[in-house]
């Protein structure tokens, strides 16, 4: 495994381990409920896999 490899592979562990992070957190969301399209949850992941 190069160096870059490994390097991607930790990135992915930490960012998996964040979004776990996130999920135990049980976070509300603020949003108004009638008007919400996408959860929190998804739009948390987007996020990071943007990244």
């Amino acid at each position: 495994m190069t160096s870059t490899d490994q390097n991607a592979f930790d990135n992915t562990i930490n960012d998996a381990s964040f979004l776990q992070r996130i999920v135990e957190l049980n976070l509300t969301d603020p949003r108004a409920q009638d008007r919400i399209i996408y959860p929190l949850s998804v739009i948390c992941s987007i996020v990071i896999l943007a990244r």
